[in-house]
């Protein structure tokens, strides 16, 4: 499936699956909901404008879980807000954006990245296992588990 196929706009309250597909880009201005799973794609770059949206009616519009394990995403959109879970473990991310917050658990274990920004801030556990990060970053605030396991 090419992007020419994807609306701009396209709103998925019921979530997107993109799991092991050939898509490379997704649209403009994309809403999807919480727990989308683009893990195994082609994806190579997230839209600036991507909202993530929890579909659940106990907690509206706050956000979901993102697992983008195993793609060739290099970076994140600059104010790129997760109110869930953030699953980059295994991908081609090399860079995160300054002053990103994670509400749930960041998973970049085995990964290529070597700093984390200034002024991280995750609510949940932050997996850092087999991968290359020399020096944890100035307040680094972490709600759960810091997991080092394995690190190189």
């Amino acid at each position: 499936m090419s992007t020419t196929n994807f609306p701009e706009g396209l709103v998925v309250p019921g979530g997107l699956n993109l799991s092991g597909s050939s898509v490379e880009h997704l649209p403009e201005n994309l809403q999807m909901a919480d727990a989308s799973n683009v893990q195994d794609a082609d994806v190579k770059v997230l839209p600036e404008d991507l909202e993530l949206k929890d579909s659940t009616p106990e907690k509206p519009l706050t956000g979901g879980s993102l697992r983008l394990r195993g793609t060739a995403i290099k970076e994140l959109p600059e104010n790129f807000v997760v109110h869930g879970d953030l699953d980059l473990s295994g991908s081609a991310i090399e860079r995160l954006p300054e002053k990103l917050t994670v509400g749930g658990d960041l998973d970049l274990s085995q990964t290529a990245i070597q700093k984390l920004p200034e002024d991280l801030i995750v609510h949940g556990d932050l997996c850092l296992g087999r991968n290359s990060i020399k020096k944890l970053p100035n307040n680094l605030k972490v709600g759960g588990v810091l997991d080092l396991s394995r690190m190189k």
